[in-house]
């Protein structure tokens, strides 16, 4: 179950299916790797948090649409291809 969590030794543990990818998540992280860029730094430079960076990567929270054109312009890629990657993440939303 994605939103499946479990206490181990008093911590809180996500389970592992909740840290799959998605295609925009990789492409996201990709970008950042690929720039010497931080989570915080790219959220800085879209307007969100790091930890906002952090739950698009592993598929925990989906972007909107205004914030996929922001993404769309830093990583210099046309917002087609975001709006693409993002519809395989809700069609496998929907398939649940």
């Amino acid at each position: 179950m994605i939103r499946k969590r479990a206490l181990e030794g008093g911590r809180r543990t996500m389970s592992r299916e909740k840290y799959q990818s998605t295609v925009l998540g990789r492409e996201i992280r990709k970008f950042r790797i690929r720039n010497h860029i931080t989570q915080k730094t790219l959220g800085d430079r879209i307007g969100v948090s790091g930890n906002t960076i952090h739950l698009w990567e592993t598929r925990i929270v989906k972007p909107n649409v205004i914030y996929l054109l922001q993404l769309s312009r830093v990583m210099d890629q046309p917002l087609s291809n975001l709006i693409e990657y993002a519809s395989l993440l809700w069609d496998e939303e929907e398939k649940r």
